[in-house]
């Protein structure tokens, strides 16, 4: 099977947003996140959306699912922090996710530390 395009993706995430049940399906959202920040054919709108979607897991995601999922979502967050330095919407929106997600679990960042470290080294910086 071919994936969907670009501009269907485009008209489906906005629709996940408003869907509870969406943030709470593992593996699909995880599929969905990943798909739309590093994608093939993926732009800067979708990458945009990726990222609500994201925000919008932190949210609605019971404890009880969120917590497999939180390293992958960290280490997401974490490579599309590293690679899109250049674009600051998409760092803000990023940086934002990682604090949504800090406060979901905070075991996350109490074990690496050096992640932390580099977010404060990032924020003397940016």
């Amino acid at each position: 099977r071919d994936p969907v395009s670009t501009r269907v993706k485009l008209k489906i995430v906005p629709h996940l947003l408003r869907s509870r049940q969406a943030a709470e399906t593992f593996p699909a959202n995880i599929q969905v996140v990943y798909d739309g920040l590093f994608g093939a054919n993926a732009n800067a709108k979708l990458r945009t959306l990726s990222l609500q979607f994201v925000h919008h897991i932190c949210v609605i995601c019971p404890d009880s699912k969120i917590k497999p999922l939180g390293p992958m979502l960290l280490n997401g967050l974490t490579k599309l922090i590293n690679e899109y330095k250049e674009d600051p919407k998409l760092l803000s929106m990023a940086y934002s996710a990682v604090g949504k997600l800090s406060s979901r679990i905070p075991q996350l960042f109490t074990k690496d530390l050096a992640l932390v470290q580099q977010f404060f080294e990032a924020l003397s910086k940016e």
